[in-house]
């Protein structure tokens, strides 16, 4: 096995900066999925267990438990917090790849 920098390396010399700045970005991208995932299903299945989610009408089935509206008033304060940690993963994601890449 090599390296990573090493197979990055061999990719670009094969292939062109271009895919390997391609490639780079899709692991990246994979990573924040990733990261983005943890809280969703944390969400979700906080929504699903907690019994905090309005099950009396089929409204909020499936995803739609996810929504703010199927939490009492009272685990909605969880949802906020989840939804906002997931909002800021998202909006650092940029900014954070170009830092990791940046050539100097």
């Amino acid at each position: 096995m090599t390296a990573d920098g090493e197979r990055e390396r061999s990719v670009q010399d094969d292939f062109g900066r271009g895919v390997s700045a391609y490639f780079m970005y899709v692991v990246f991208l994979g990573a924040i999925n990733l990261a983005l995932s943890v809280p969703a299903i944390i969400q979700l299945a906080s929504a699903s267990a907690s019994g905090h989610v309005d099950t009396a009408s089929d409204v909020y089935s499936g995803v739609g438990r996810t929504f703010a509206g199927a939490h009492t008033p009272a685990a909605r304060g969880g949802w906020v917090a989840s939804t906002v940690v997931m909002l800021v993963m998202s909006m650092a994601a940029g900014p954070v790849y170009y830092i990791m890449h940046r050539q100097y």
